[in-house]
């Protein structure tokens, strides 16, 4: 039975302690964290081998650490893995006095304080799960009982810290930019995983005069999905695609331009973006209209 257990910040001591305690709760546990710097291309197959036989997770939350942008990844993530069960993600909340303090995606789960009581019913969740041991209630209290101290310990610490005491109240402008972090990290892993699925491309590659008309077309679609005016798309080398536009391209639309390349090329290459002046846009804007002139002439 794997459980994947996920921390930022000041919870992991608090994660590190489950991770050796379940092993003495469950025979059949095999507790999974990292305790590793989570950075980038490193750490994202990383957790999707993880995930791919989770059974189980435990999200160690606090005051400090739930607007992390990896802490939501990683329970966006879990929660796709165990079909958003509620009672298979459960959320630890380390130094909460009320459930109406937690923001954010953890919301939607199942909350839970850390404390024994709380504690014991999350274990029993596990244990009555569909891989769970089943073993008998009373062994389960009485072990939970046993281990609690040793995960209390690390739980006060947390709520005696400066991290969970000196958190203040969020105002508007916090959670908008709380918002802007973590819409930029989610494509920023858009572009990483794309790299991470398909690769990049071989030493003698050259983009076909076909290649190039497709990925235009891609790059197109996305730029006037999301806004981007008018557009102009270069192929330098054959080798990259070199994209100017009108309106300015965030950290999003680029996300979405290169996974869409990537799918349609099977590996990624390099693209850079820069903002038209208005003389390239009142250019091209005249060759358009030419070419529509040509194409459909006044009968």
């Amino acid at each position: 039975m794997k459980v994947f257990i996920s921390w930022s910040g000041n919870t992991k001591a608090v994660a590190q302690a489950i991770y050796k305690c379940l092993p003495s709760l469950f025979d059949n546990a095999k507790p999974w964290i990292s305790t590793e710097n989570r950075s980038g291309s490193i750490w994202l197959p990383e957790i999707d081998k993880q995930l791919s036989d989770t059974d189980f997770g435990i999200v160690c939350v606090s005051k400090q650490n739930q607007g992390a942008p990896w802490l939501n990844y990683e329970a966006g993530a879990l929660s796709r893995k165990v079909d958003a069960k509620r009672e298979l993600m459960p959320v630890l909340l380390v130094d909460f006095d009320d459930t109406v303090e937690v923001t954010g995606p953890v919301t939607g789960f199942q909350m839970k304080f850390a404390n024994l009581e709380d504690f014991f019913v999350i274990m029993k969740d596990l244990n009555e799960s569909e891989l769970g041991p089943g073993i008998d209630a009373d062994i389960l209290r009485m072990r939970v009982e046993l281990i609690w101290p040793s995960i209390e310990a690390e739980v006060k610490k947390v709520k005696s810290s400066h991290d969970s005491q000196d958190v203040k109240k969020r105002t508007d402008d916090d959670k908008y930019e709380e918002l802007l972090v973590t819409v930029r990290d989610i494509a920023e892993t858009t572009a990483i995983l794309a790299h991470q699925r398909w690769g990049g491309p071989g030493q003698d590659f050259r983009l076909s005069d076909h290649d190039m008309r497709v990925v235009a077309k891609a790059v197109g679609d996305v730029g006037r999905a999301t806004g981007l005016g008018e557009m102009s798309i270069t192929f330098p080398d054959k080798k990259r695609a070199r994209v100017g536009s009108e309106n300015p391209v965030n950290d999003v639309i680029a996300g979405k331009m290169a996974n869409a390349v990537a799918e349609i090329l099977e590996h990624d290459i390099e693209i850079s973006y820069y903002p038209m002046d208005k003389s390239e846009i009142e250019d091209l804007r005249a060759m358009l209209a030419m070419r529509n002139l040509v194409s459909h002439p006044e009968a």
